[in-house]
């Protein structure tokens, strides 16, 4: 689903939608968005014992390196680190 899609479902263009959302949340779309997959993230590596590469790929990041970089740059520690920590 694409910011475009969402849009056309509202009759509004994307640029519109997109200045809205930033209005509301303080937040473009994507940032949010990535914020939102590492909330559900942290809580599939407190609360399950799926593996990192099972939780990159239900949360469809294009690979686990990447979903490592986004989840360090968000929290300062990689998966394991923060499943380690927070276990």
């Amino acid at each position: 689903m694409s910011l475009a899609d969402v849009a056309d479902d509202f009759g509004v263009s994307g640029a519109h939608l997109a200045r809205c959302f930033r209005a509301e949340t303080g937040l473009s779309v994507n940032p949010f968005i990535v914020q939102q997959k590492i909330d559900v993230e942290k809580s599939l590596l407190c609360n399950t014992n799926r593996d990192v590469r099972e939780i990159s790929n239900a949360m469809a990041f294009s690979s686990p390196a990447y979903f490592g970089k986004v989840f360090r740059w968000q929290t300062s520690m990689t998966p394991t680190q923060f499943r380690l920590t927070h276990w």
